[in-house]
């Protein structure tokens, strides 16, 4: 029978964060360790989506489907490409070429085409961490 590993891996991943919390670990290894692991997890989910997506066509779709803690429906999604419609294309270089005129308005005033000067945009900066896995 198979075995809901889940718990275990989660109280390992408890522990680190918990000996990170109270110094006893490094917080950048402990870091390091959880982006590891969710690449790992990212990878092999991957690798058997198409048998999962599968399995989940077998079930009633008014059924509740539970596996490991985890309630699953199958859900779909459309995705749109405007690229076919020259009036988008060109609505959006008109956007790329002003967003480029505000950015050169952070060095320097700068005017439009109409006479108008260009504002800078707004800015605001996030710090992160990134990693990159070995």
């Amino acid at each position: 029978m198979f075995n809901d590993y889940s718990e275990e891996v989660q109280k390992v991943l408890s522990d680190l964060t918990e000996e990170a919390n109270e110094g006893h670990k490094s917080a950048l290894e402990v870091s390091a360790i959880l982006s590891k692991v969710e690449k790992i997890a990212k990878e092999l989910r991957k690798e058997i989506e198409v048998h999962a997506i599968n399995e989940a066509y077998k079930y009633d779709k008014k059924e509740d489907v539970v596996k490991a803690g985890c309630k699953i429906e199958l859900a779909s999604r459309t995705n749109y490409s405007y690229k076919n419609d020259e009036t988008w294309n060109e609505f959006k270089q008109r956007l790329k070429d002003r967003e480029a005129l505000m950015k050169q308005a952070m060095k320097s005033e700068i005017w439009d085409e109409n006479g108008e000067q260009v504002p800078a945009p707004e800015t605001s900066e996030t710090t992160y961490l990134k990693f990159k896995v070995l």
